[in-house]
């Protein structure tokens, strides 16, 4: 049996930079979509 405790830092370090990297990349484009920057020819 693995003993999960052992992965649980590594695991919430992967969670948390993924978590990060993502809201970098959708954020900016949920905000451009909700100003209307992303259509410059509207």
């Amino acid at each position: 049996m693995v003993d999960l405790a052992q992965y649980l830092p590594i695991l919430l370090f992967l969670f948390v930079a993924v978590a990060l990297s993502a809201a970098f990349v959708f954020l900016p484009m949920g905000v451009s979509r909700l100003t209307g920057t992303h259509s410059p020819d509207a």
